[in-house]
Order: structure tokens, then C-alpha cells, then sequence
């Protein structure tokens, strides 16, 4: 076989030769060795691994149940909100409570004031008995 002037002007030249050398030690340089790749395989996930991560992830049915029980919760947590006090109604309640107490308190000195002018009152009845010689009333 016969190599024509432009074929062989094509060919390789030492100098591109010594250039691919140089890429070829490059790349190996940057390459990925047996124990690199040893080491990557250990890492990887196995397949009892994937499977054992499937047992563990939940599913799409999992999913609907927690959002099903998320959402009568909020239900929950609503009709709580609609039947709890707010800060006026206790505010409101707490209002009250003082004009009750208020009230019970002055009751309370009537009351006294009222037990204290009976017990004077008897002391009285008891010594005008007395000074009329009258049996007390029982």
C-alpha cells in the first residue's frame, strides 16, 4: 500500500505525538483509579439498602392519612377557637365578678353593722328588763 505526498502530510508529527503523550499523562493523572472506584462502590447505596429506605419512606397513602388527620385537627383547633373566651368576654366576666364582690362586701359591713346594733339593742332590752323587774323573753 502506497502512501500518497498528501496522506503523508497528513500523518502524525513527533512533536503531536509528544503532545497526545503529555494528554494521555493528563488524563491519567485525573483518572479514576481501582481503589477510587473501590471506594465509591462502598458507598454506594446496595440494593437491600434502597429496599430497606422504600420500607421507611411513607407512602402516598400515608401521606393522605396524616393530611386527613391534619385537617380534623384544624377542624378541632377551629371549633375550639369558636367556643373559647375571648380577652373581652373575660374581661366582661371579670367586670362583673368586682361589682359582685363590691356588692358582697358592702352587704357584709351592713351586716355587721346590723349584728353589732342588735347586740346593743339586747343589752338594752335585758337591762330595761331588769330595771322592770321582768322575766326575759326566751
Amino acid at each position: 500500500m502506497e502512501i500518497t505526498k498528501k496522506q503523508f502530510n497528513n500523518l502524525a508529527t513527533k512533536n503531536d505525538i509528544l503532545a497526545i503523550k503529555d494528554d494521555i499523562k493528563a488524563i491519567r493523572k485525573e483518572m479514576a483509579t481501582q481503589d477510587d472506584i473501590k471506594a465509591i462502590r462502598k458507598e454506594m447505596a446496595t440494593q437491600d439498602d434502597i429496599k430497606a429506605i422504600r420500607k421507611e419512606m411513607a407512602t402516598k397513602q400515608d401521606v393522605n392519612k396524616i393530611i386527613i388527620s391534619l385537617l380534623k385537627t384544624q377542624e378541632d383547633v377551629n371549633k375550639l377557637q369558636e367556643n373559647m373566651a375571648t380577652k373581652q368576654d373575660i374581661d366582661r366576666v371579670l367586670t362583673v365578678v368586682d361589682k359582685v364582690m363590691h356588692e358582697y362586701q358592702e352587704v357584709k359591713i351592713e351586716q355587721l353593722s346590723n349584728l353589732s346594733a342588735h347586740d346593743r339593742f339586747e343589752a338594752r332590752i335585758i337591762h330595761i328588763e331588769k330595771h322592770l323587774e321582768l322575766k326575759p323573753a326566751v
